[in-house]
């Protein structure tokens, strides 16, 4: 499918089995898409299934320090080392690195933390010093989106496949299944899937995604352990997850579902 990026968009079946094709190829994915449809998931779900160890780093709260090391002031000598973080751990000699790193939010990241990131992704290294990582996992938003996205550099981009997750409601179904989402919630999108992944809205505080329903999925379970099954709450309950509109939409539904559907 054409973009305005100019990459493959892969459906979330795919989107596992390259990951996991990179992840045991010691290669770098880069993998975007809008928010909510599992792309920091899918990455977490392929280094576990790929039994690879997992370190998780947020891009958009790093400064440069952070990710390149800070230096040893108790250095001997002429010669300053530098101290990496503790998230970056060193590859002893012999071992074979057992870590994947998943950079989330790399369209938000601050420029001075190119380089040390393009020292990373290109030899394993920081400051010169191998570090115990076997592959990176890069996530990022769509620009149409505006989520804050910054341009890339083609540096980094250089240094991966990279690919657009697309959202498929029938590999969703299936997964939502196997996580046990609220039935109420899987029977309204069986009818209503339009609703499932909404547009892209410049001024939506609020809008459905794979992510907003399952969490409106767990308040459900949650009121229905607290017993509250009146409807007007439950729909005040959805809203605040997936907006107003698809929320007024599923109470229709309900109320319809509650009347018809034993019959």
């Amino acid at each position: 499918m054409t973009n305005a990026l100019n990459l493959p968009e892969i459906d979330q079946e795919q989107a596992l089995h390259l990951s996991k094709f990179f992840i045991r190829s010691h290669q770098n994915l880069f993998l975007f898409g809008r928010r909510g449809v599992g792309k920091t998931h899918i990455a977490m779900q392929a280094a576990e299934a790929c039994k690879y160890k997992l370190n998780y780093i947020n891009l958009s709260v790093i400064e440069r320090p952070d990710l390149a090391g800070y230096p040893d002031m108790q250095s001997e000598g002429d010669v300053i080392t530098f101290k990496s973080p503790s998230f970056l751990p060193a590859l002893e000699d012999g071992v074979k690195p057992d870590r994947i790193i998943l950079f989330d939010e790399v369209d938000k990241a601050p420029p001075e933390i190119t380089a040390p990131l393009l020292e990373i992704l290109q030899f394993g290294c920081i400051n010169g010093k191998r570090i115990n990582v076997a592959g990176c996992i890069l996530t990022g938003n769509l620009v149409s989106e505006n989520a804050y996205s910054n341009l890339i550099s083609s540096a980094l981009l250089d240094r991966g496949a990279k690919y657009i997750l697309a959202f498929n409601f029938e590999k969703w179904v299936d997964w939502a299944k196997a996580h046990e989402v609220h039935d109420l919630i899987l029977g309204f999108l069986r009818s209503n899937p339009e609703y499932a992944c909404g547009k892209l809205e410049d001024s939506c505080y609020a809008s459905p995604s794979p992510r907003s329903w399952t969490l409106a999925s767990e308040a459900l379970i949650k009121a229905r352990e607290f017993k509250i099954l009146d409807i007007e709450t439950v729909t005040q309950v959805i809203s605040g997850f997936v907006g107003n509109e698809a929320g007024i939409k599923f109470k229709v539904w309900y109320e319809h579902y509650r009347k018809f559907e034993p019959y």
